[in-house]
């Protein structure tokens, strides 16, 4: 789900009067994005707050800067690629720990939401038909 300013969550149930969304900056959603300069891919986490998102398990010598602009990587195919998500606030690392603490923005301004524009793509997930693969292989087996 996006407006005219970036994406802002995936719907995740339509009933016939009401949906049911799940913001990009819920701690229970993250986001495949890339950092536009450079293409550095990574995950965008919701932190709880609906104006922070968080990068989180990067080395501390990642390339990612204060100002560069997250957008969606495509990865996963849940988000088309390309779409802008947020912009990043902080980018340092504490003497001792492993990983950068990266912080963004998201684009839009979640408290404000107005007008949504929903995407849906005509791809499906694969789906593997394990029982048609089981009872084959199980079948083959006993004939030996």
């Amino acid at each position: 789900m996006i407006n005219d300013q970036g994406v802002i969550g995936q719907v995740l149930h339509v009933g016939s009067t009401t949906s049911r969304v799940l913001l990009i900056t819920d701690t229970s959603h993250g986001i495949p994005v890339r950092v536009l300069r450079n293409d550095l891919r990574a995950i965008a986490s919701g932190s709880g707050e609906l104006d922070k998102l968080e990068l989180r398990n990067l080395p501390r010598n990642t390339d990612v800067q204060v100002g560069d602009l997250l957008v969606t990587s495509g990865l996963g195919g849940r988000f088309p690629e390309g779409y802008p998500v947020a912009t990043v606030t902080r980018s340092d690392y504490v003497e001792g720990k492993p990983f950068a603490q990266i912080e963004a923005k998201p684009l839009v301004a979640l408290d404000r939401l107005r007008y949504l524009l929903l995407l849906w793509t005509d791809k499906k997930p694969e789906v593997h038909d394990a029982e048609a693969v089981v009872p084959a292989a199980s079948a083959a087996g006993a004939t030996r």
